[in-house]
Formats: structure tokens, C-alpha cells, sequence
């Protein structure tokens, strides 16, 4: 009974719940060090020992080929980090600073491991429903977040859980390659990767009209896009402009510029007394009474006489403005004032960069000088560690493209982890010309998911590994693959 409870205890499954979701619900604060995130990290690092002391039994099972590349990685990122707290010691930064900071890379160096823990022990329809739920959290919280920080009107929260971007494009990645692979409620699934895009354009981030690449690129490796993944990329394209323009009327309605007709207003406008005569329309008192709303309290009054700005129309509008003009537009101004910063601190410092933690200085668009740990530009990560950041990068890059040369080779069979670790690749690209990805801690929640993903299919599919095959997405528990589906299963 005790081996039993250990060996609950150090289920992969367990331990990645425990990661990602004290993840997704301490991390939505302050950047300050608070009693919950402490605990959070506490648990994070039993969760990934716990992984470690498991590796005797899920190892085996993998098979070197597939594990040792992302140990590699795993363990040259850990060196890394090691090395920048020296570095950050030289330039005079805390190490409480240096902790907060290089928290998100100790997250991103244990997401393989705690991926190839749970890649044994989950099945598909498993990591499917983790990765959606996440990613749904991690989209309306993006959402409310950049719509309270740009004012775009006033709610009553302004977090759900953490506001990561990558979470929230790799849901879209997921739902993109279900409906493309033909699984079970396709069109379900396209709808929402539409509702994901729709949610990112409503925030009024221009740079998320990048992430239109991320459907268009796994059609493109889906084959023959121009007939099955037309209609799936027609239906996310008008869920995303449903979902858009919803949000901007509801917007418009909640700030006051549009207003909406109140039931039963007609019948309160008629007269008590049927025998009175009626005021003339053109009478002033008329135009008086048919124009002026009654207020029933002050705030009433100032939402009805004085609508409050139309911020995401203003941001729309400026799109035109950012390519004819880009010399005028504050939001780029300010990030080639970051990425101007980050190249001087790299070049200060070429091998090993400044190290996590550094206060970087730059000029916003009011003219005042900003102090920020990181800095909206893809240059940070060599910023921070120099040219001997690349090699742990290079691994893992190496890492990536070995899963999707396997996962390529077995396509057919693994439909869907093939496309969906293309997508993810599609993410991080278009994401990495805006910032560095892994800055975000949801990424490596994301790379966690993506990854057991990939993995699992492989040993799923492989005779010597004793596992079943995988069920697929919305197939009844009775029903298993017993040989190879046919495309688009």
C-alpha cells in the first residue's frame, strides 16, 4: 500500500497539474516575491524532483533516442543559469532580482523533464483536455488584462489567471490541428481556435495579426490545404471577426458611444390621461423631453452626456497609420528605444551578457525613463546571457525539430501530435520577431503540453514500448486504434 501511494504520488500526471495549474493561478500578480508564489516555487521544485526521482521507471520506456536530446538541453539551460548568477553578482544585481527573473528559464529548463514524466502516463484525450482548458484560461485572461491596461472600458476584474500570449496561441495551434486532422467535432474545434484570435484582436494588439500565420502554417503541412483546410481556416476566420466585433460593440456599449433601446421605454413614454392633448413634436418641450434622458443618479448622467473614447477604434485606425507613418506611432518608437537598449547591454557585454535580474533603462513614449528586468524585444535573451545563451537554444532547437522529423515519419498515424508540435513551432517564430517567448512563464507550461503531446504519440505508436495505442480525440473508451487510421484520423 505505501509503494502504492508513492507511485501516485509521483505520477507525471500529478506532478504536471501541480506545475501548470499553481502556475496559471500564482503567477497572476505583482512581479513582488509574496508568500504564495514562494510556495508555489516550493512545490514546483518537489514536483520536478519528484520527476527526477521517476525517471527509473518512465525512461526505460522512452528509449534514449527520444529522451537524451531534451535532457541535454534541460541540463545545458541549468548550467546556464548557474553561470548567470555569477554574472549577475558581477553587475551589482540582487539576488532576489536575479531569483524573480530567472524563475521563468529554471521553468523553461525543467519543462522537459516534467514533459517526459507525464509523456507515460498520459493519454492524448488527457493532455487534449489540459491544454484546452489552459489555454481557454490563458486567453480571457490575456484578454482582460490588455483591455483594462489599455482602458479600453472599465471591468469588474482584471485577472482571471496568467496572461500568456503563448499558452493562448498554442490552444489555437491544438484546435487548428483537431479540426485539420479530422478528429472528432472539427468544427467545434475550429470555432474555437476562431474565438482564441477573435480574443487576441479584440485586446487591440496589432502585433497579434501575426498570429493569423499560425492556422495558414499547419493547413500548409496538414497537405493539400486548398481542400481540407480551406473550410477549417474560413470558419476560424469568421469566429474570429464574430468574436471581434462582439467585443467592440460590447465595448462600444459599456463606454457609453452606442446605446441600446430599453424595453418598455414606449410604453412609459404614453400619456396617463388618454383624453389630454399631446405636445407637439415640434415644440420645445417636446424636442426637450424626446432628447434628454432622466438620469437616476449622478453616474448615470455623466455616462449618458459624456461617452468615453473609442480606444480600440483609435487602435484599428492606426494600423494605416504604423505602415504609411511608422516614424509616428508611439508603440513602435518605444520598442526600437528597448531593442536600441538590449543591443547596448548585449554589446557591453558579448559572452555572457548581463545576466538575469539587470534593471534595463529605456524612454517611453511620454518621454520618461522606464527601469524594467526585461524589455519587449527578441534581443533581451542575448542581453541577459550573451553569445553562451545560444548553445542551450541550439539544443533545444535540435531537440524540436528531431520530434518533428519522428513525428513526420509516422504522421499518418500521429496526425494530430504532428501538427500540433508544427503549430506550436509556428507560435514561438511568430511570437519570437515580437520578444523573447520563454520571458513568459505560460510558454513553458505550453512546452510542457505540446511536448508530452508529441512524445506520448510516439511511444503510444511504437510495438516495443507495451502501450496501447492512443484513443482518438472523441472516440469511446471501448474503441482503440489497432492499426494505422487513415489520414486526417
Amino acid at each position: 500500500m505505501p509503494e502504492l501511494s508513492v507511485s501516485r504520488l509521483l505520477d507525471g500526471r500529478i506532478l504536471v497539474l501541480v506545475v501548470i495549474l499553481g502556475g496559471l493561478l500564482t503567477l497572476q500578480g505583482s512581479n513582488n516575491l509574496e508568500a504564495p508564489k514562494v510556495v508555489y516555487f516550493l512545490l514546483a521544485i518537489a514536483a520536478v524532483a519528484g520527476a527526477v526521482a521517476s525517471a527509473p521507471w518512465w525512461l526505460p520506456r522512452m528509449g534514449t533516442a527520444t529522451t537524451r536530446p531534451w535532457l541535454i538541453a534541460s541540463a545545458s539551460t541549468v548550467a546556464l543559469l548557474i553561470v548567470s548568477l555569477a554574472v549577475s553578482r558581477v553587475h551589482n544585481t540582487s539576488f532576489t532580482s536575479w531569483l524573480r527573473d530567472a524563475s521563468a528559464y529554471a521553468l523553461f529548463a525543467a519543462a522537459p523533464i516534467l514533459a517526459l514524466a507525464c509523456a507515460c502516463r498520459a493519454s492524448r484525450r488527457w493532455l487534449v483536455a489540459l491544454l484546452a482548458v489552459c489555454g481557454a484560461l490563458a486567453s480571457l485572461s490575456f484578454a482582460v488584462e490588455w483591455i483594462s491596461r489599455r482602458h479600453l472600458t472599465s471591468l469588474p476584474i482584471d485577472r482571471i489567471a496568467l496572461p500568456s500570449e503563448t499558452l493562448a496561441a498554442a490552444l489555437l495551434a491544438l484546435a487548428t490541428a483537431l479540426a485539420l486532422a479530422g478528429a472528432s467535432r472539427r468544427w467545434w474545434w475550429a470555432a474555437m481556435a476562431g474565438a482564441v484570435l477573435g480574443l487576441f484582436f479584440i485586446t487591440g494588439s496589432r502585433s497579434t495579426l501575426l498570429l493569423l500565420a499560425v492556422p495558414t502554417g499547419v493547413a500548409m503541412f496538414a497537405g493539400r490545404p486548398w481542400r481540407g483546410g480551406a473550410p477549417v481556416l474560413m470558419i476560424e476566420l469568421a469566429m474570429a471577426l464574430a468574436v471581434f466585433f462582439a467585443g467592440e460593440f460590447g465595448i462600444a456599449v459599456a463606454n457609453g458611444n452606442v446605446s441600446l433601446p430599453r424595453i418598455g421605454a414606449a410604453a412609459t413614454a404614453q400619456p396617463s390621461n388618454p383624453t389630454s392633448t399631446p405636445t407637439s413634436p415640434t415644440s420645445p418641450t417636446a424636442a426637450t423631453s424626446a432628447t434628454t434622458p432622466v438620469p437616476t443618479s449622478p453616474t448615470a448622467a455623466t455616462a449618458a452626456t459624456t461617452p468615453a473614447p473609442d480606444r480600440l477604434g483609435q487602435r484599428i485606425s492606426e494600423i494605416g497609420t504604423l505602415i504609411t507613418n511608422p516614424e509616428s506611432d508611439p508603440s513602435l518608437q518605444e520598442r526600437l528605444s528597448q531593442m536600441k537598449v538590449a543591443w547596448q547591454a548585449f554589446t557591453s557585454s558579448p559572452l555572457l551578457g548581463v545576466g538575469p535580474g539587470y534593471s534595463f533603462q529605456w524612454t517611453n513614449s511620454g518621454n520618461k525613463v522606464v527601469s524594467t528586468p526585461t524589455l519587449d524585444t527578441p534581443l533581451i535573451y542575448l542581453a541577459k546571457f550573451g553569445l553562451l545563451g545560444l548553445v542551450p537554444l541550439a539544443l533545444f532547437a535540435a531537440a524540436c525539430l528531431r520530434l518533428a522529423f519522428e513525428l513526420w515519419r509516422q504522421r499518418e498515424r500521429v496526425r494530430i501530435e504532428y501538427l500540433t508540435v508544427v503549430g506550436f513551432a509556428f507560435v514561438l517564430v511568430v511570437l519570437g520577431i515580437q520578444s523573447f517567448p520563454f520571458e513568459d512563464k505560460g510558454a513553458s507550461f505550453a512546452l510542457i503540453l505540446v511536448l508530452a503531446l508529441g512524445v506520448s504519440g510516439l511511444i503510444r505508436q511504437d510495438p516495443a514500448g507495451g502501450l496501447a495505442a492512443p484513443l482518438r480525440v472523441g472516440e469511446p473508451e471501448g474503441k482503440r486504434d489497432r492499426g494505422a487510421t487513415a489520414p486526417g484520423q
